[in-house]
């Protein structure tokens, strides 16, 4: 055997090899979903979902894991979307304020998203639980956790958004409170399961953002969940140049590295789904 067909046969080995531990790499991760799903898919003759959050690893979580959540609630448990959002007080309506029942969200399809978000983390992670939503806005998505954590406490700087708030969404187990997030605030330190800041880390500069992560994690126990929802891009040329920070309101996007580098002192479990969510488990 020559030297050049000796080599091209060790080539020829290393591609199979290559291929094959692609091929295994992709079949792990397809069984490691699999047993995410299966996890999640504790199905009762009725079709309820049981989730013990402290038995299921966000480590895996895809979207899949997400739609499929969302999509079995929205069957078997259709009262937890919040009905005639539309008639709020429409100063309340335009916007970042707005509801997942707006006009631009209904005909965009959006209006899914929103709700994805609110009802994945309500019920993989809420049940019976002491929940912190943060930066609340109009509160649809405070109600949505509300059908599924023990007590609600419901977190925004608009003191008269709280007041109306506070009026339309009159369930026993919500707490609404005026508190600006970035101060000394009204919460106690470990006094919450689950924090949730679902489209608010952009509005905040890098610094303050620092500052409002130290924050979220003070108020959650130990072994607590963190949830956020954003646009988390892969590079910083990528958030630097993305049309979100073109929008009012808008200050600074996270990177996905970032947002780990950020979040690892004090969490672990850290899962980011598809530049979207971010999932943290306080250490």
């Amino acid at each position: 055997m020559t030297d050049q067909t000796q080599a091209q046969t060790i080539q020829t080995i290393l591609d199979k090899q290559n291929h094959l531990e692609k091929k295994l790499a992709s079949i792990e991760t397809a069984l490691l979903e699999l047993i995410q799903l299966q996890n999640l898919r504790r199905i009762s003759d009725f079709g309820e979902i049981k989730v013990d959050p402290n038995q299921v690893s966000p480590a895996h979580f895809t979207m899949k894991t997400v739609n499929m959540v969302y999509e079995l609630e929205l069957k078997n448990n259709p009262k937890v979307i919040p009905q005639g959002m539309d008639a709020i007080d429409g100063s309340f309506t335009a916007g970042e304020r707005g509801s997942p029942f707006d006009l631009n969200p209904l005909l965009t399809g959006y209006f899914q998203t929103m709700l994805k978000r609110y009802i994945f983390a309500g019920k993989v992670f809420c049940e019976g639980k002491q929940v912190l939503d943060c930066c609340c806005g109009r509160g649809w998505g405070t109600n949505i956790l509300s059908t599924y954590g023990k007590n609600v406490y419901a977190a925004d700087y608009d003191e008269q958004l709280i007041k109306e708030c506070e009026r339309y969404w009159p369930a026993d187990n919500i707490t609404w409170k005026y508190s600006n997030v970035l101060t000394p605030s009204v919460f106690k330190e470990e006094q919450f399961d689950v924090v949730t800041g679902m489209e608010i880390i952009e509005h905040f500069t890098k610094e303050d953002g620092i500052t409002l992560f130290n924050n979220l994690r003070s108020y959650l126990k130990s072994g607590g969940v963190l949830i956020a929802t954003s646009y988390f891009p892969d590079t910083r040329h990528q958030a630097d140049n993305h049309a979100t920070l073109k929008r009012s309101g808008h200050h600074f996007l996270w990177t996905k590295n970032e947002l780990r580098e950020t979040l690892g002192e004090h969490f672990t479990d850290i899962t980011i789904i598809e530049n979207w969510m971010v999932i943290a488990r306080k250490k």
